[in-house]
């Protein structure tokens, strides 16, 4: 028998392995992950209005009839005159959209409970207008404090804080 009859014909890949006697064609398979950059999010977000409304659809059908509120008739014209002056529907739909576009976002609420502002909120000493404004954020705005690696802590692995990345301005 001449060593022709023993050749096979057979596709093989150096790269991959694949027809490789004792290669494991997967060792070569990775995922990856492809993220698109803040710039050209933007881009795709204010030029095409197909990207637009991925984003902004989700956002509009959860704030579009907003909710109904259970409680006294005084008390919901009361929380209705309060979300109104905040403008807090279409805040709550720009959070949305810009967690939906960015892969994050955060709303931030300047409330006034007669405490420093770096000491924890004290909901019991909040009073009627102690909410003064409501900021959404998208997460590029942010800036993540240290972790918590207490295990007992309720919010362990999370951020202790948060700080604001933009300037802000006094009007």
């Amino acid at each position: 028998m001449s060593h022709w009859a023993t050749m096979l014909d057979s596709l093989q890949n150096f790269v991959t392995g694949l027809g490789k006697p004792g290669v494991d064609s997967s060792t070569s398979v990775q995922y990856i992950l492809n993220l698109i950059d803040r710039q050209s999010l933007e881009n795709m977000y204010r030029g095409d209005w197909l990207s637009r409304k991925i984003v902004d659809a989700p956002a509009d059908d959860m704030t579009r009839e907003w909710r109904a509120w259970q409680a006294s008739q005084p008390q919901i014209e009361a929380l209705e005159q309060a979300e109104k002056a905040l403008d807090l529907q279409r805040k709550v739909r720009s959070w949305i959209s810009k967690a939906r576009l960015y892969g994050g976002a955060a709303i931030m609420m300047g409330v006034d409970d007669g405490n420093d502002p770096s000491q924890p909120l004290d909901i019991e000493r909040c009073k009627k207008d102690c909410l003064k404004y409501v900021v959404p954020l998208n997460l590029w705005e942010l800036n993540a404090g240290p972790r918590i690696y207490n295990v007992r802590d309720p919010f362990f692995s999370r951020p202790a804080y948060y700080t604001v990345a933009t300037p802000m301005y006094e009007s």
